[in-house]
C-alpha cells in the first residue's frame, strides 16, 4: 500500500452505463440525466449540458435557499454526533487509525486520479474533532467496537458540505455567476483537492529550498536532511505495520505449497504430509502468531505509532506534536486548524502520526512555520526563497527551450523582467512570482482573499511581462540591460515572430490558471487586453521539463496549442497534466472528430500514465511507460 500523492477533485458524476443499454447507435460511453441537466462521457472526454427553463432554475434556488439553514444544522449535527460517539465508545486513536488506513492507503496497481473521491477528508475531520477534547474526558472502551455508524455520519457530512457550498455559492444574489463558480471551485479545492505535486518534488523542491538556511534550522533542532529522514522513516514504518503481517502469511502459505509438492512428499497421504509440515513450522510459529495478532489489529493505533531510532528525530516530532484538548475552537472543516503543519499527535511519550501525507505536501509549509516573521527577515527568507524559485523557474524553461537566456533584466522607466528567452525569432518573456497562496480557512470573503492572491501570483506577474512586450513593439530596436546597468540584450521588432507571455508560481492555481476567460469574467482588470499568458506552477513545470526537455519544437508547440485552447476555450480541464497529457497522447490539443460539435468539453484523467510513471519511479509499482508525444491522429478519442 502507498499514500495517495497528487490528486484531483471528486469527479464520479457518471451514474449510468449506456453501454449495458440496448442502444448501439449512441454516440457517448456513459449518460448522466438528473431533469433538464445531461452529463456524458466519451473515453476521457466529459460534456455538460443544461436545458433548465428559467422559471424552473429560480424555483429550485428558492428551494435550495430555504433549505440551507436545515443543511447547516444537519451537517453540524453530524460532526456533534461523531464527536459523541468517539467521546463515550472507542478509543480516539483506534477511530484515527481505521479512517487513516480506510482514506489514506491506496493499492498503486489500481489508483487513478480520476477514481480519487476526495475522502482524505474524512480522517482530517476525525484528527480534528479528537483533539478538542482531553484525553481524560474519553471513555476508553473496547477495540472491537463497531465504526460503521461514524463511517454513516462522516459520509453524510461529506456529501452535505459539498451540497451546503454548492447551493450557498449558487443562491448568492451579491455576486456574479462567474464569481459563483469561482467561490464554488476555491471552497471545493480547499475541502476535497489534496496536492499540487508528486512526492519526490515536494521533497528536491523543499531540501534545494531550505538547505541555505540549515544553520537556521539546526538552532529550531533539525536539518532539513533529517527532516526528510525523519518523514520516510516514519512512512517506512507505517508501511512495514500494514504490509510485513500480510506478507509474511502469504510467504507461509507459499511455503507450505513448496513443501507439499516435494517429490518425497508426493507419495505421503495428508495426514503425514500436514504431520510433517507442523514440525517444519514449529521454529517459525513464534513470530507467525505475532504476525496473525499485527493483522487483527492492523486498523488500530499501533500501526500509526512512531518509534524512536537514529532515523527519527524527537525534537523535530516536538516540533510538530499536537496533543488532546489543544484543538478546541475547532467545529467546521472550514476553521481554523493546525493539523495540516502538525500532523503529529504526543500522547505522554509516545507519537503517532495518521496524517504522513502532510508532512509531504506540506514540507514548506511545515518548515516555514517554524520561524516568526522577524527570524524570517532576519534571514531574508523572503528573498531567499524569491530567488531560489526564479532560478528555478528559468532552469526548466532554458533546458525545455534550448534557447539563450538572459536574466534580471531592466528597461527605461524603471522597469524590471526576471528574464528573456531567445529563441531563434521566438522570445519568451518570463516573470515568476516565489509567493505562496493563504489558507481560506477561518476567512469572511473568501472571494476577496483569492483576488488579492491572485493579483499578486498571477496578475502583477502578467502585467510586467505584457509591459515588456509593450517595450519590444515601441521601436525598431529595443535594449535591455543586466543588473550591473550593462546593455546584455537587443531586440529587433521585426526580426521577433511571436513573443509569448509566461508566468511561473508556485502553487498551483488550477481553474484560474486554465480559464482564463472565466477570470475576465470575474475581473476585466485582471487580464487586461488581447494577449493570454501561460500561467503554470513550478511542479507543473518541471513535469513537463522531464518528459520534454531538449525536445524544443515539441515544447514549442504544446505552448503555442495550450495558449490558443486558453483563448478560444475549445477545451477545458481542472488540471494542467490534464491538458499535458492529452497532448502527450493525441499529439495536438485539438478536439476530436466526434467532438466538433462540442462546446468546452471538459478533458479529465489524461495525467493517468504520468502519474503511473512517476509511481513507477518512486517504486510503487513494477512496470509503466515513460510517457513521450505521440503523433496527432484524425481522432483524438
Amino acid at each position: 500500500m502507498v499514500s495517495q500523492n497528487k490528486l484531483a477533485y471528486d469527479n464520479k458524476i457518471i451514474s449510468i452505463n449506456v453501454s449495458t443499454l440496448e442502444q448501439p447507435n449512441l454516440q457517448f460511453d456513459e449518460v448522466f440525466e438528473y431533469g433538464p441537466i445531461k452529463i456524458t462521457r466519451k473515453g476521457r472526454i466529459i460534456t455538460y449540458e443544461s436545458k433548465w427553463r428559467k422559471e424552473d432554475h429560480d424555483k429550485f434556488l428558492q428551494l435550495s435557499e430555504m433549505h440551507l439553514p436545515k443543511l447547516r444544522q444537519s451537517i453540524d449535527q453530524k460532526l456533534k454526533e461523531i464527536e459523541n460517539l468517539i467521546l463515550t465508545k472507542f478509543d480516539p486513536l483506534d477511530v484515527l487509525a481505521y479512517f487513516s488506513a480506510k482514506n489514506l492507503m491506496v493499492d498503486p496497481e489500481t489508483y487513478t486520479e480520476s477514481s480519487f473521491e476526495g475522502k482524505q477528508l474524512y480522517p482530517e475531520i476525525i484528527q480534528n474533532i479528537i483533539l478538542k477534547n482531553a484525553l481524560e474526558d474519553y471513555k476508553i472502551a473496547a477495540p472491537k467496537d463497531d465504526m460503521s455508524q461514524i463511517q454513516i455520519l462522516l459520509e453524510g457530512v461529506y456529501k452535505e458540505l459539498i451540497m451546503y457550498y454548492g447551493d450557498e455559492c449558487m443562491t448568492r444574489r451579491d455576486i456574479s455567476d462567474a464569481e459563483k463558480e469561482i467561490l464554488f471551485w476555491v471552497l471545493q479545492t480547499f475541502l476535497i483537492g489534496r496536492g499540487d505535486a508528486y512526492p519526490q518534488y515536494y521533497k528536491q523542491i523543499s531540501v534545494e529550498l531550505f538547505s541555505s538556511i540549515n544553520n537556521e534550522l539546526k538552532q529550531k533542532g533539525f536539518t532539513i536532511q533529517e527532516y526528510w529522514s525523519t518523514l520516510e522513516e516514519i512512512e517506512r514504518q507505517i508501511n512495514s505495520n500494514y504490509n510485513d503481517p500480510i506478507k509474511s502469511l502469504l510467504n507461509e502459505y507459499n511455503t507450505f505449497l513448496d513443501f507439499i509438492n516435494k517429490d518425497e512428499n508426493r507419495k505421503k497421504n495428508p495426514d503425514e504430509i500436514l504431520s510433517a509440515y507442523r514440525k517444519s513450522l514449529d521454529s517459525r510459529m513464534n513470530k507467525l502468531k505475532t504476525d496473525i495478532d499485527k493483522i487483527s489489529d492492523i486498523l488500530r493505533k499501533d500501526a500509526c505509532k512512531v518509534q524512536i531510532n537514529d532515523e527519527i528525530n524527537q525534537k523535530l516530532l516536538d516540533l510538530l506534536a499536537m496533543g488532546f484538548g489543544s484543538n478546541s475552537p475547532w467545529s467546521s472543516p472550514l476553521d481554523k486548524s493546525d493539523v495540516a503543519i502538525k500532523p503529529i499527535i504526543k500522547v505522554g511519550g509516545e507519537y503517532y502520526c495518521f496524517l504522513h501525507v502532510h508532512l509531504i505536501r506540506n514540507s514548506v509549509s511545515i518548515i516555514e512555520s517554524q520561524f516568526t516573521n522577524s527570524e524570517k527577515s532576519q534571514i531574508k527568507y523572503s528573498d531567499i526563497k524569491g530567488n531560489f524559485f526564479e532560478e528555478k523557474a528559468l532552469k526548466l524553461l532554458k533546458s525545455l527551450t534550448n534557447g539563450d537566456l538572459y536574466s534580471r533584466l531592466s528597461y527605461p522607466k524603471d522597469n524590471e523582467i526576471d528574464a528573456i528567452i531567445v529563441l531563434r525569432d521566438l522570445v519568451l518573456l518570463i516573470e515568476v512570482k516565489g509567493k505562496k497562496k493563504r489558507i481560506i480557512a477561518g476567512v469572511n470573503d473568501v472571494l476577496e482573499l483569492t483576488k488579492e492572491d491572485f493579483r499578486a501570483h498571477i496578475n502583477e506577474a502578467f502585467e510586467q511581462t505584457k509591459r515588456a512586450l509593450r517595450y519590444i513593439q515601441s521601436k525598431e530596436e529595443v535594449e535591455f540591460k543586466d543588473k550591473e546597468g550593462k546593455v546584455s540584450l537587443k531586440l529587433r521588432r521585426d526580426s521577433i515572430k511571436k513573443a509569448y507571455l509566461i508566468n511561473v508560481c508556485v502553487e498551483n492555481f488550477s481553474k484560474l490558471a486554465l480559464d482564463i476567460n472565466l477570470v475576465k469574467s470575474w475581473d476585466p482588470e485582471l487580464f487586461k487586453g488581447d494577449q493570454n499568458p501561460w500561467v503554470v506552477s513550478v511542479y507543473d513545470l518541471m513535469i513537463i521539463n522531464d518528459i520534454l526537455a531538449g525536445q524544443s519544437e515539441d515544447f514549442i508547440d504544446y505552448l503555442d496549442q495550450r495558449i490558443e485552447v486558453s483563448r478560444k476555450y475549445e477545451l477545458k480541464a481542472i488540471d494542467e497534466i490534464d491538458f499535458f497529457g492529452y497532448f502527450l497522447e493525441h499529439g495536438s490539443l485539438s478536439k476530436g472528430h466526434d467532438l466538433q460539435i462540442v462546446e468546452s468539453p471538459l478533458i479529465h484523467g489524461y495525467s493517468e500514465k504520468i502519474d503511473r510513471w512517476y509511481s513507477y519511479l518512486r517504486g510503487e509499482v513494477e512496470t509503466a511507460e515513460r510517457p513521450v508525444r505521440k503523433r496527432p491522429s484524425h481522432n483524438t478519442l
